[in-house]
């Protein structure tokens, strides 16, 4: 901290804390929010808040049980608020899982929608399509 410039002094402080809060972390200390409003304010964008200790794991619409399957110490950085997932299929905001969409062949597909394929219906649902069998026509040959 000696070497900070007075021009760039809130910078390097800033930066001096953010670099010390992560050590803390990674050494599995229990971290504070320390950043306000006057000290090195942080600001997020898409309806995601500010955590100094959030999971590098969120669950995404894609991948909803990520969060189950890491252990990775926490980060600091912008999360979606508690009830929402990242919606990294139609634009990286934060939305209810129950919202989230369905892909198929390259295609987005919102909640409700369906699709049919030979012998199956399927209707997207919480991000997961939900499939059902139909009845299909028997070929019949003679050998």
């Amino acid at each position: 901290m000696c070497l900070c410039d007075e021009i760039e002094k809130s910078s390097c402080l800033c930066d001096t804390f953010t670099e010390y809060s992560r050590q803390c972390a990674h050494a599995g200390g229990q971290l504070q929010n320390w950043r306000s409003p006057e000290l090195c304010p942080m600001t997020c964008s898409s309806g995601m808040q500010y955590q100094e200790c959030g999971s590098p794991c969120a669950n995404t619409c894609t991948n909803s049980e990520r969060s189950h399957v890491c252990e990775d110490h926490c980060v600091d950085g912008c999360f979606c608020p508690p009830g929402t997932v990242l919606d990294d299929i139609n634009g990286n905001a934060c939305i209810p899982f129950e919202q989230c969409s369905c892909m198929y062949n390259g295609e987005s597909y919102a909640p409700g929608m369906t699709y049919s394929a030979p012998c199956r219906s399927c209707i997207c649902s919480g991000g997961e399509w939900n499939c059902i069998d139909l009845p299909c026509r028997g070929i019949c040959s003679i050998q």
